[in-house]
């Protein structure tokens, strides 16, 4: 395309134009540039223009009211009502100030003018500055803007709301100036009255009437962070202060310094009131002061397991309960089988069934679970567990197991259930005792006919004699003696028990009746081989025995024990140390 740069009304321009000549190399290079350029030369006539600058002239419909190449372009942007903007004083003039630009008594100029196409007027900022290089003329840009009416409506409405933010804000927006340590605030919003009881007039006024109020043991504390503060970095910090009525107050400062080109600094911030949080945050130290103090003091063992079940965490006193140190708990999980984990009654208790691993795989409290466990010395620890899981957001996150040591209180109750199930004298079992394992045996035997037991009543024959003539000493070594032999003639699934003075009884599971006389037979003659022994002296101890099948057909074990009764006084009418046996 191509494309004419110079309109002269139809004069042809001369190369030899000494104004021209340099504008025409300007307009060449800047033809290709969007921004609408022309020059004017120090009478202020258009003299050259680029492509842009011809298209703003046609979109204003080609009017000479605008201006055209050839046409004295401050003639006619006074007409037009162009005013002076950025850089100018209130009455000063377009054509005062270009010639001040082309003088060398200022160095640029912005205004405003309308130009006018179909839909009405159309404001243009326009930047005039000397042509570099070329003596006496002046390049001017284009650029769109909004008519000064609007912006400074737009800039009135922003400043309103500026105003009213600010206003609504409870924190306190400040900016400070300073300068050779002296402070002067060149703004604060409205919230510094109900922050600190001063209103912003008396913070302009004075400085120092916020930074007296801060406590003397933050002073120097906040004074060194922000004196250590680098110009664009942020610097954050909580301080006290106390205001004229006495209120104390926790204040979260957050600015950030900015320096010009004077060296002087600027803080521009904002103070916000965050005393309640920090008294949350107080309240929150001491709960977990409290709650650090209690688990490393109290007397309960207390541990956390993760999700996997490994213990992440352990107080003193469960270290001292489980006999490890903390190295070696932490990663343990509840079904390491080196705790070898027991019920009361001495079966085995699976890890999956740890109180721990229940709360974590069902998410529901487990309480009072009783358990043994083995430490690494081997002694038996038994322990009262309680297992609670710890949820986050609504997910299970942990758990929280706390036990204690109740070792001796099941050691001891061992021996109050021995005590009352065994005989003092021989250690047997009690009558009691036998009557319960007896009553299982029966029930077990009528639920399965086919099962062969054998119950057996033994008494000592002549034992008055013995403690008669030999005292009662010599009577319990002879019950001593006689338990002893019994026990090593019987397996270990049969149950001997002392039922009375010189009377015993003993079941026999998986017995038939003629297995039993067997037996009671070889006992009888190992008394008769072994005597006891007492103060030196040997006495002959002989037993009479009597047996009963135990049948399915027996209503109770008291007609069990009839029949083996009825057979043992068979026995001591046949002679003593003998056996007989009582059929149904």
């Amino acid at each position: 395309m191509n494309r004419r740069i110079f309109r002269d009304d139809g004069a042809q321009t001369r190369r030899g134009d000494v104004d021209r000549e340099p504008a025409r190399v300007w307009a060449l290079a800047a033809e290709a540039l969007e921004t609408p350029l022309c020059i004017l030369n120090s009478e202020g006539t258009l003299v050259a223009h680029n492509l842009a600058w011809r298209e703003l002239h046609l979109q204003s419909g080609g009017s000479p009211g605008f201006v055209h190449e050839g046409s004295n372009y401050v003639d006619a942007c006074e007409r037009m009502g162009a005013r002076p903007i950025v850089g100018s004083t209130e009455n000063a003039t377009f054509r005062s100030i270009v010639g001040e630009i082309l003088g060398g008594r200022r160095g640029e100029l912005f205004l405003e003018l309308a130009s006018h196409d179909g839909d009405g007027p159309r404001w243009l900022r326009v930047r005039a500055a000397p042509l570099r290089g070329v003596h006496g003329m002046l390049v001017l840009d284009h650029a769109p803007a909004a008519p000064r009416e609007a912006r400074d409506a737009r800039s009135r409405d922003q400043d309103e709301l500026l105003r009213r933010l600010a206003a609504e804000v409870p924190s306190v927006m400040y900016q400070v100036e300073m300068n050779e340590g002296v402070r002067r605030f060149r703004y604060v919003s409205p919230a510094v009255e109900d922050l600190f009881e001063v209103s912003a007039e008396a913070v302009y006024a004075d400085a120092d009437a916020l930074w007296n109020q801060v406590l003397e043991m933050d002073r120097s504390r906040s004074f060194h962070a922000l004196a250590a503060a680098s110009p664009g970095d942020a610097r954050e910090l909580d301080f006290r202060v106390r205001t004229p009525s006495g209120i104390e107050k926790w204040i979260h400062s957050i600015a950030r310094p900015h320096v010009d080109e004077r060296g002087h600094t600027t803080w521009i911030g904002v103070l916000s009131d965050v005393t309640a949080r920090r008294h949350a945050e107080q309240r929150l130290a001491e709960s977990e002061e409290t709650y650090r103090t209690l688990f490393e003091t109290v007397a309960q063992g207390v541990v956390y397991q993760d999700l996997e079940g490994r213990i992440t965490a352990a107080n003193p006193s469960a270290l001292r309960i489980l006999g490890l140190s903390l190295d070696q708990l932490q990663g343990r999980t509840s079904i390491d089988p080196r705790w070898r984990a027991i019920r009361e009654d001495g079966s085995d208790l699976p890890g999956h069934e740890h109180p721990a691993m229940v709360a974590l795989r069902t998410g529901v409290p487990v309480h009072d679970v009783v358990m043994g466990i083995c430490r690494p010395d081997e002694s038996r620890v038994w322990i009262l567990v309680n297992a609670m899981p710890i949820h986050h957001e609504g997910k299970l996150a942990r758990v929280y197991a706390s036990f204690e040591d109740i070792t001796e209180r099941v050691e001891l109750a061992k021996e109050l259930r021995r005590q009352a199930t065994t005989d003092f004298t021989t250690g047997l079992a009690n009558r009691r005792s036998f009557m319960e394992r007896l009553q299982q045996e029966h029930e077990r035997v009528r639920r399965h006919p086919q099962v062969a037991s054998t119950v057996a009543s033994l008494d000592l024959d002549h034992f008055k004699q013995i403690n008669d003539t030999s005292g009662h000493s010599a009577g319990d070594a002879v019950l001593q003696h006689f338990a002893a032999v019994v026990k090593h003639e019987i397996r270990g699934a049969d149950f001997f028990a002392r039922t009375g003075g010189e009377e015993f009884s003993l079941l026999l599971p998986e017995t038939t009746p003629e297995q039993a006389l067997a037996l009671a037979d070889r006992l009888r003659r190992a008394l008769e081989e072994r005597p006891a022994r007492h103060a030196g002296n040997e006495l002959a101890v002989r037993v009479s025995i009597g047996l009963a099948r135990v049948d399915p057909a027996d209503a109770t074990t008291d007609e069990l024990l009839a029949r083996a009764d009825l057979a043992l006084y068979e026995a001591k009418h046949a002679g003593r140390d003998c056996v007989r046996y009582r059929p149904r």
